[in-house]
C-alpha cells in the first residue's frame, strides 16, 4: 500500500492511499471521465475500498476561488468520511507534499519539459520518482532533495542511453 498524489485540477489535489492495482483503477476511473465531479470521486473512492484526503495546493492564493476551492474539497473530504474513508491529516506530512508538488515538473533539458511523478513508500520509508517522460527511469532517496538531484542527473544519462539502443536497432 502505498500514498499518491493526482492532481485533480487548478487548485486541487487528492492524496490516495491503497494498492498499485487500486491506483491504476483511480487512474483510469479519472481519464474516463469529461468532467470530474469531487463528489462522485469521493464515492467512488469510498465504494472501492481506497483512503484518500483532498486539498488545497498551496500556491492558491485568489481569495473568491480559494473560498469555492476550499468548499468543494471540505464537502468531498465529509463525503469521504462518511465512507470511512477519509485519511486523517496527522497521517499526511503536509509540508513534504505541498513541496513535491511545486516540484513536479522539473528543470528543462534543450527546452523540454520532463514530468516526474513522486509517491512515498512508507514500508521501504524512501520517495520513488518515475517518469512516462523518460522510459526506464525509476530513483529512490529517502530525502526528497536527493531525489531532485538524482532526477536531474539522471534524465540526460537516460535519454543518451536510450537513443543509444535506438541507433543500435
Amino acid at each position: 500500500m502505498d500514498y499518491h498524489l493526482q492532481i485533480l485540477g487548478e487548485g486541487i489535489y487528492i492524496v490516495l492511499y491503497g494498492s498499485e492495482g487500486m491506483m491504476e483503477a483511480a487512474n483510469q476511473y479519472c481519464d474516463t471521465k469529461d468532467a470530474l465531479e469531487l463528489s462522485e470521486y469521493a464515492e467512488w473512492i469510498g465504494r472501492h475500498g481506497l483512503r484518500a484526503r483532498l486539498c488545497i495546493r498551496p500556491e492558491v492564493k485568489r481569495i473568491f476561488f480559494r473560498r469555492r476551492v476550499d468548499k468543494a474539497v471540505r464537502e468531498s473530504n465529509d463525503l469521504l468520511q462518511r465512507y470511512g474513508a477519509l485519511i486523517p491529516e496527522c497521517e499526511i506530512d503536509q509540508r513534504e507534499i505541498e513541496y513535491t508538488l511545486l516540484h513536479r515538473y522539473d528543470d528543462t533539458e534543450e527546452g523540454q519539459d520532463y514530468h516526474m511523478d513522486i509517491r512515498w513508500d512508507p514500508e521501504a520509508a524512501v520517495w520513488i520518482a518515475e517518469s512516462d517522460d523518460v522510459p526506464g527511469l525509476v530513483l529512490e532517496d529517502d530525502s526528497l532533495e536527493r531525489l531532485k538531484e538524482q532526477f536531474k542527473v539522471a534524465v540526460p544519462e537516460i535519454l543518451g542511453l536510450n537513443d543509444a539502443t535506438k541507433d543500435d536497432k
